[in-house]
């Protein structure tokens, strides 16, 4: 008798242990489902998402200038109007005072060749009939000469114009508020080729929502779709649109039995969502994302 009870017990341990092992397994997301950014819950796939700055400002410097300083570092934040740099003043001084020089030489030209025409136009006035031939050819001389120099004067004013501004407006200010993204002083160029910018500020004045999908749940956010943003610690929600899927900027991600060699490689693309309203969000803040269809 004591044998049967002892296996009766020993059975009803076994089974319990397995319908605690089945229950683990499907109330939690797989290592899979994490890698690919996608968690199912029953008939609704949320994709893990993360709060962005819905875009950046690039200041760029006029190499042209003297660089005399810059009052803003990365980690920075700064607000519209806030002064980013500033140019050398004695610099921009020589250039607009060389240019007016410049400009006030090519006047002076231009009334010396009007000069000399008015004078020749006297004399082949006077002059006989052998010497009329000599006196046009030399009048149409200073004729060209005279649309030439006043051709460069218009240009040479538009410069002295240009120069004018720039040595009134040697400070570069902030376009946009934000945080200063990177600072570049030494130039060069990024991984594409492309002139690195001078200053890049992040927007952190408004949100959006950066999440990815893949191959296989490509076909849940879609260009222009609705979504539900939830919160994950709250049942906070937001909604939005899926304004972009850079398709270009792939990333890769393990899929597959993690637990072996067979492990698959599946890329990710990010997707960015506008929101309708971003009150009580924060910048970093991690989500859900899901369609609203």
């Amino acid at each position: 008798m004591k044998k049967i009870l002892v296996l009766t017990i020993s059975l009803l341990c076994l089974l319990s242990l397995s319908a605690c092992g089945n229950g683990s397994s499907s109330n939690f997301p797989n290592e899979d489902e994490y890698a690919s950014g996608l968690i199912n819950l029953g008939s609704v796939n949320r994709f893990a998402g993360v709060i962005v700055a819905s875009g950046e400002t690039r200041v760029e410097k006029d190499d042209s200038k003297t660089l005399a300083s810059v009052s803003v570092s990365a980690g920075d934040t700064v607000t519209a109007g806030q002064v980013l740099f500033t140019y050398d003043s004695q610099q921009a001084q020589l250039d607009y005072d060389k240019a007016a020089i410049e400009l006030e030489q090519l006047n002076i030209t231009l009334q010396s060749y009007s000069e000399q025409k008015s004078a020749l136009e006297a004399e082949k006035a006077n002059a006989g009939e052998g010497e009329q031939l000599s006196y046009t050819i030399q009048i149409q001389e200073l004729d060209t000469s005279i649309r030439e120099t006043s051709y460069n004067i218009s240009l040479k004013q538009k410069e002295v114009e240009k120069l004018g501004n720039a040595l009134n407006n040697l400070e570069v200010k902030a376009p946009a508020s934000g945080k200063v993204q990177s600072v570049n002083t030494e130039g060069g160029t990024d991984a594409n080729g492309a002139a690195l910018p001078f200053i890049v500020i992040m927007q952190t004045n408004a949100f959006r929502v950066k999440a990815y999908i893949n191959e296989e749940n490509a076909g849940d956010l879609s260009l222009g779709a609705p979504v539900t943003v939830r919160s994950r610690v709250s049942d906070d929600t937001w909604s939005g649109t899926v304004a972009s899927i850079d398709f270009e900027n792939p990333s890769q991600s393990a899929s597959g039995d993690m637990g072996t060699a067979d492990v698959a490689s599946s890329s990710k693309y990010p997707v960015y969502i506008d929101l309708a309203d971003s009150e009580g969000l924060m910048l970093g803040q991690h989500v859900f994302v899901e369609s609203a269809k």
